[in-house]
């Protein structure tokens, strides 16, 4: 009688188990989902989506400043971290990114040739890896 009572215990509780994980864990098979305007870093819970970053540039011929898109699409640099070269990266694609300067509204962009410059709209080009 102990024995028959010890199974029925095991396979309720492996019933609960099953129903618990079905219901509180993720699918096996996830159906694929179109990236909203959240990001991809929001579908995999990682939360904030957006960060407001200065990007500090160092080089042989300037140093000390931090990075700035001017309202014209010219990129250039000042010595002084202020409102005027905060920057927004917001992740686009799953390693991928996009950085637009708060008080211009205008993307980062590369050319082929390694020019940097700024654009109103965010083109292939204002994506970086």
């Amino acid at each position: 009688m102990a024995r028959k009572w010890s199974g029925r215990i095991v396979a309720r509780a492996l019933v609960l188990a099953t129903l618990w994980l079905a219901v509180s864990g993720r699918p096996l098979v996830q159906q694929s989902q179109s990236v909203s305007d959240e990001g991809p870093l929001f579908l995999y819970g990682w939360g904030k989506i957006t960060r407001l970053q200065y990007l500090y540039s160092a080089g042989p011929y300037v140093s000390n400043c931090f990075l700035r898109i001017r309202s014209d699409g010219s990129v250039d640099c000042e010595e002084d971290q202020n409102e005027r070269n905060l920057l927004e990266f917001r992740a686009v694609a799953l390693k991928t990114i996009a950085i637009k300067d708060v008080s211009s509204v205008r993307y980062l962009c590369m050319s082929a040739d390694g020019k940097i410059y700024g654009l109103a709209l965010k083109e292939l080009e204002a994506r970086y890896q």
